[in-house]
């Protein structure tokens, strides 16, 4: 999804340096970036290769000179960097809000309006599920847990009981939590 650097720029809580008309359609390392290109640079030793980039733009702090290359500015470039990654690569949804007919949970869950609970899915007493998490497929929850918003537990998950996750966690499939 190509925006143009100064849409990026106000998300992400940035200002401008240059030509903030710029498309941006993706991201990569400033070695190898090409016009299309968002790259970055925190680290000292890597801004010998502002100079040489092909980036069409570049996330930089406030001192770091940007040799005439577009530049969104911000004092941690680095966090920056990784809001855009999330913003020009949205995590698609693998299951639509609301509890599949297929799944298990008990009377007592407080599961928010905004969570999905993909097939065979089995959620024990005294479960709280915050807005926006995602539970793909076959992910068992053991009693008193809670699970915070916007998470994504991919299949065959098992959290085992009392275990409390924060939110906006990842948890890959076939991981325990809570295990002996």
């Amino acid at each position: 999804m190509p925006l143009k650097l100064s849409e990026i720029a106000d998300t992400v809580g940035g200002t401008i340096d240059g030509d903030g008309g710029v498309t941006i359609s993706g991201v990569a390392p400033i070695e190898t970036a090409t016009p299309s290109e968002i790259s970055f640079v925190a680290n000292p030793r890597y801004k010998q290769h502002i100079a040489t980039t092909k980036a069409g733009a570049l996330v930089l702090d406030h001192e770091t000179d940007s040799k005439g290359i577009p530049a969104i500015r911000h004092p941690e470039p680095y966090l920056t960097f990784a809001k855009i990654i999330d913003l020009l690569y949205p995590e698609e949804q693998l299951t639509k809000p609301g509890i599949d007919q297929t799944s298990i949970v008990a009377d007592n869950a407080k599961i928010d309006d905004l969570v999905a609970i993909g097939p065979l899915c089995h959620i024990r007493n005294s479960v709280t599920i915050g807005a926006g998490t995602e539970l793909v497929s076959s992910v068992y929850i053991g009693s008193n847990v809670t699970i915070g918003k916007n998470c994504r537990l991919y299949p065959g998950v098992r959290i085992m009981d009392g275990v409390c996750i924060g939110n906006n966690v990842r948890i890959h499939s076939a991981t325990v939590i809570g295990s002996d």
